[in-house]
């Protein structure tokens, strides 16, 4: 993708990151299509014959889907769209939607959703007929794409009502919904463990997903251990997430604010400016309660797992927030521990990244199976029959989730961890 491509929402800017590529991260020679008015015409892209096998990759975020458009045989973008999501009518989060899920609209949210990632695959394909669609997003969002009932999700125990890998059909193609463990760990974290390639590390990483609910999971190919921590609505704006931790760090530096995150006193009604960032005391109080939960669950988290935070091979960040976010100034405010330094990685839209990858080795498996079995006069032996699905399967069976809030200790360390 060519780096001057910008892309602007006819909200008014693309402030809700999906990491889709737009910025110019994305591959070159990508198609760039925005659900947008005033969004730049399509870019040509260098092979549009309808002969080329291509799938779609779909991210159904809580603010924005992402798609990739790709070649089945080479694996390159040919396109890339972007949308925000029109179930933000029924509410900005998860829990919204929840509610009036309940309240007699799930057909309507489902109806909405269905109808933006059916308008993005037409954008996308034009003529041709993609193979297959993939698609990777939280629990509740695969719930409401499916019409799965979401009572269960927003109270306690929050169970969902299936998180196996489940199969639609969108503009008449065969669509897969990523698969899940639980209602806090969804398709797009186990979309993001399947892109970082945690089924065959030997080494100890971590994943972190950070947002209004910050999903991580600890391990390698042996054994994996997964919890949600409520971080709360400070990570909710990625980019103004990232802005905030930087200012906060640069505030508590230059003593404007004490350790206990208390505003000095000529600053404590109105905020304090930093650079074009107004911090006020209530912003400082909600990001201390989300590092808190964070740090807290980083820590239990390795103390479960039997290994030390400094033993911890690599950090992955995922996510529009880890897009953006000041590492140093992360560690700064307590967000993650010290020992973190020089291990940590943004790696961005890891959903979208794991819907792609799986399209691909679904539909080449698909191939391969195929002609194995023209080959073989028809017959299928256990290793092809096995394949992507039989791998991701695998997988999840590594994966244990745990209960933040009920882990032993959890309230005393919270309460420490709330100071800066």
């Amino acid at each position: 993708m060519s780096e001057n491509i910008s892309v602007n929402f006819a909200s008014g800017g693309c402030v809700d990151c999906s990491n889709c590529g737009l910025c110019g991260k994305g591959k070159k020679e990508a198609s760039v299509i925005t659900d947008s008015l005033n969004a730049p015409k399509t870019a040509d892209v260098s092979v549009q014959q309808d002969e080329i096998p291509t799938v779609v990759a779909v991210d159904l975020g809580t603010t924005t889907i992402g798609m990739y458009l790709i070649n089945a045989l080479t694996g390159e973008q040919m396109g890339v769209f972007v949308s925000l999501n029109p179930q933000q009518l029924h509410g900005t989060d998860v829990i919204s939607r929840i509610s009036n899920a309940n309240a007699g609209k799930r057909e309507e949210l489902q109806a909405l959703v269905a109808e933006a990632v059916e308008n993005g695959v037409k954008k996308l394909i034009k003529e041709r007929t993609p193979k297959l669609i993939v698609i990777s997003g939280n629990t509740v969002m695969g719930h409401l794409l499916m019409g799965y009932d979401v009572s269960a999700l927003g109270v306690y125990p929050f169970k969902a009502e299936k998180t196996g890998q489940a199969e639609t059909v969108i503009c008449g193609v065969k669509t897969i919904l990523m698969p899940g463990v639980s209602a806090f760990i969804g398709g797009d974290i186990v979309s993001g463990l399947y892109t970082l390639g945690f089924k065959e590390r030997r080494e100890v990483s971590l994943l972190i997903d950070l947002g209004t609910n910050a999903e991580m999971v600890i391990g390698n190919c042996d054994r994996m251990l997964a919890l949600s921590a409520a971080a709360g609505p400070a990570f909710d704006q990625k980019v103004y997430g990232s802005q905030l931790i930087k200012a906060v760090a640069q505030i508590l530096r230059e003593e404007k604010a004490d350790r206990t995150g208390c505003l000095a006193e000529e600053y404590f009604e109105l905020g304090c400016i930093v650079g074009r960032t107004l911090v006020k005391q209530e912003e400082i109080r909600e990001l201390q309660k989300a590092k808190a939960a964070v740090a807290v669950g980083i820590s239990m988290l390795a103390r479960e797992y039997g290994v030390a935070l400094a033993d911890i091979d690599k950090i992955y960040i995922a996510g529009g927030l880890g897009f953006y976010l000041d590492l140093d100034a992360a560690m700064e405010i307590g967000l993650f521990p010290g020992e973190f330094a020089g291990k940590m990685e943004a790696v961005g839209n890891t959903s979208l990244e794991g819907a792609y990858r799986y399209a691909l080795a679904l539909e080449r498996s698909a191939e391969t199976t195929e002609a194995e079995n023209a080959s073989k006069g028809g017959t299928t032996d256990a290793a092809s029959a096995e394949g992507p699905v039989g791998e991701l399967t695998r997988l999840l069976s590594k994966v244990q989730e745990l209960n933040l809030a009920e882990l032993p200790g959890f309230e005393e360390e919270y309460i420490n961890a709330l100071n800066f």
